[in-house]
């Protein structure tokens, strides 16, 4: 969905991180879309529906779940680390690049 409105890669990759100690590791690399772009992926979706749909999702988007999804995501990874979560992919933090890719390796 959000491929309509913005070129950069999102979705998940397959990689091997090697640490300072030698040791390799496959992780899975999760880059988001932000929120505003999901919005906007959502925004187009609705347009080719309804241009009511539309316009009455444009009044309120700026109320929907989705708006800043890419930093809610990071918060509950974190806040279900902190309290030792048993039923999630292990979680080794995340990196904001530029301020455009939100990533979690898992």
């Amino acid at each position: 969905m959000t491929s309509k409105v913005s070129k950069k890669v999102i979705g998940f990759i397959q990689a091997d991180v090697e640490t300072t100690k030698g040791g390799i590791h496959p992780v899975l690399l999760k880059s988001k879309a932000l929120g505003e772009e999901v919005l906007n992926g959502l925004h187009f979706m609705a347009t080719n529906v309804n241009v009511e749909l539309a316009d009455t999702f444009d009044r309120f988007k700026n109320v929907l779940e989705y708006k800043g999804s890419h930093l809610k995501e990071i918060e509950i990874y974190e806040a279900l680390r902190s309290i030792n979560y048993p039923f999630m992919p292990s979680f080794y933090g995340s990196k904001i690049e530029r301020k455009e890719r939100f990533i979690f390796l898992c």
